[in-house]
């Protein structure tokens, strides 16, 4: 199940119902959950934490395919802006101090 919702390519084919809602310009975390039983599943997105209705919504219109048993999938995905005039996205310059980064310059 966890592979036909990754082939499903959920996130590209609903992305025109939550990205006006990202809210980072670095990067959005976004969590997909399908599951439940025969005739009973569910999907929800959830965007930096939060129920995202429209994208949930989507995602139930997918006819993603039932499993016969009690199945979940679950999955993460970190979401980064692109500029308006497309391109790669810009980060600011930063650096991170203390022990773990001491040396690695």
């Amino acid at each position: 199940m966890q592979t036909a919702v990754l082939d499903a390519n959920v996130l590209h084919r609903i992305a025109d119902t939550f990205t006006a809602d990202l809210e980072s310009p670095f990067f959005n975390g976004a969590k997909i959950f399908y599951g439940g039983r025969p005739s009973a599943m569910q999907a929800e997105i959830r965007i930096n934490g939060e129920r995202h209705e429209t994208a949930s919504a989507a995602m139930t219109a997918l006819d993603l395919p039932e499993p016969k048993v009690f199945t979940t999938v679950r999955y993460y995905a970190l979401l980064l802006p692109v500029p308006d005039g497309g391109g790669e996205p810009s980060y600011p310059p930063g650096r991170l101090n203390g022990p773990v980064t001491e040396g690695l310059d």
